[in-house]
């Protein structure tokens, strides 16, 4: 059911409100704070449909009301008007993210400007390889029965592999088999490679043929960049001096998940997204308990055909409007450093 022109006003104008004060909203305060221009009977009516609705709580029989998951996804989807990043902003970014000599260095600044200034929890992860364009592969006799192969993304990432050889093998069989399998595979993810390289190369799979036999067989280990996805944490301590970590059982659960690397890594979106686009997932959105009261907000980067993500963990009561900008300039950022590596 669609909500009318009133509810979407006074539910975005809650929502507001709510992340301003961190403060349960009442009708009264709506109807005098706002430019809704209607009575406090009115927004208490409205208030009312929208808790029948779903999209407000009331935590206290005498309290306003807060939003609900549902009401935060509706806000950032259709409801919240993002605002531009401050030049000066832009600048700390930029400035903070050009001194780096790394592609790590870059990522764990990346994190640690986003937590300064969004005061939040901010976080990068490395490039995802399996998503890497495969560009070319080069076979080289290393010694009789020994083989190097060199695999080149088009990223220009390069891993290089010792085979050992089930026969003593020509130059001539090493270059027709290298020829064959980059014009069989050229352009495609290693990803897609090693979960089809047995259709796309099945003419050619043959005893006649005995090296590319050798490495289709192989193909999970040959077609592997062998790199774990590291992730870079930015400072909490603007974070946690926000009124949801007055309790501190919420301070340990953020200590917790801080060390807890591959769950954190879990919470970004992992699928391969339009770039310096945004991505945003809200409490039990996660089906994690200790994430029900936590917001993610990421873009992607990317580096040659790989890309990463950076992004900030806080409170579900953000700034979105001021916090997703800031987030894709950073991935933004981030893409205009890592095209020099």
């Amino acid at each position: 059911m669609a909500l009318t022109e009133r509810q979407r006003a006074v539910l975005s104008a809650l929502i507001d409100r709510y992340i301003e004060s961190a403060e349960p909203v009442s009708s009264r305060m709506l109807a005098r704070t706002t430019t809704l221009n209607v009575s406090s009977a009115t927004v208490r009516n409205t208030m009312s449909e929208l808790e029948d609705l779903g999209y407000l709580d009331q935590p206290h029989t005498s309290a306003g009301r807060i939003p609900t998951d549902r009401a935060y996804r509706l806000y950032v989807e259709e409801l919240v008007h993002l605002k531009d990043v401050a030049t000066a902003t832009q600048a700390q970014i930029r400035e903070t993210i050009d001194i780096a000599t790394s592609v790590e260095d870059v990522l764990d600044r990346a994190s640690q400007v986003l937590s300064l200034i969004c005061e939040q929890l901010g976080i990068a992860l490395s490039p995802h390889f399996d998503d890497g364009i495969f560009n070319a592969l080069e076979l080289i006799r290393l010694a009789e029965h020994h083989l190097l192969v060199v695999l080149t993304l088009k990223s220009g990432l390069v891993r290089t592999i010792s085979m050992e050889l089930r026969l003593d093998l020509p130059p001539s069989i090493l270059a027709q088999t290298s020829r064959l399998l980059n014009e069989r595979l050229h352009g495609l993810t290693l990803r897609e490679i090693r979960h089809s390289i047995n259709d796309r190369l099945r003419d050619k799979v043959r005893p006649d043929f005995p090296l590319l036999v050798q490495i289709v067989q192989n193909a999970d280990h040959v077609f592997q960049m062998e790199h774990e996805v590291r992730i870079f944490v930015g400072d909490p301590t603007r974070l946690i001096n926000k009124p949801e970590f007055m309790d501190r059982d919420h301070i340990a659960d953020l200590f917790c998940l801080m060390n807890r690397r591959h769950q954190l890594a879990g919470l970004l979106n992992t699928t391969p997204p339009e770039m310096n686009d945004w991505h945003i997932s809200i409490g039990t959105e996660h089906q994690t308990e200790a994430m029900s009261n936590y917001s993610v907000v990421s873009s992607a980067y990317r580096i040659g055909s790989t890309y990463g993500t950076v992004g900030i963990i806080g409170p579900k009561r953000m700034p979105y409007a001021r916090l997703i900008p800031m987030v894709q300039f950073t991935a933004s950022i981030i893409d205009e450093m890592l095209a020099t590596y």
